[in-house]
């Protein structure tokens, strides 16, 4: 399973659209600071139906809106959306912020939170089994003793699932 693509528009520093296309193998995305790799892990938790300003590293709702430039006007609604590839088998995920709301699609169908949470259980992405790891969160890792990186991080290549199916970290 994988994250196959992800496109972001008027999310955080994104104004106009990005298009990203991800590899099965590695992807890299690097960059100097301030120009928006964080933001692409936030818009796919926002995506995902994250809640938390903090770990959005936001304060309020209206921080996930691009703010505007010099040449590009403030976005009026964020758009992101990505694909997740689980062996040929393609899952897409929409989130959108306007003046109405939130709203969250799945595979193009309008879904409310609790049914976007049920889609996430049923790929895996949920519990201890599954993590985004952010910024900061690498160097708390490595700064760890081996005992207890252990007891914070579980390290497997195959998970099993309460859906009796197998699924593999990203």
């Amino acid at each position: 399973m994988f994250i196959e693509r992800v496109a972001l528009k008027g999310f955080k520093s994104f104004g106009e659209q990005v298009d990203i296309e991800l590899s099965e193998k590695y992807t890299v995305i690097a960059g100097p600071n301030g120009s928006g790799k964080s933001n692409i892990l936030d818009a796919i938790r926002w995506a995902l139906g994250e809640q938390s300003p903090s770990r959005l590293r936001i304060s309020k709702q209206s921080d996930l809106l691009f703010q505007g430039s010099p040449s590009r006007p403030p976005a009026r609604e964020a758009r992101v959306s990505f694909v997740i590839n689980d062996n040929g088998k393609l899952k897409a995920f929409k989130r959108v912020l306007d003046e109405s709301g939130s709203s969250f699609f799945v595979d193009g169908k309008k879904v409310k939170l609790y049914e976007m949470e049920e889609e996430k259980r049923l790929l895996g992405l949920e519990g201890i089994d599954f993590a985004f790891i952010g910024q900061g969160e690498v160097l708390e890792a490595i700064k760890q003793k081996p005992a207890e990186r252990r007891r914070t991080w579980k390290f497997s290549s195959v998970y099993p699932n309460t859906a009796g199916r197998e699924k593999k970290p990203f």
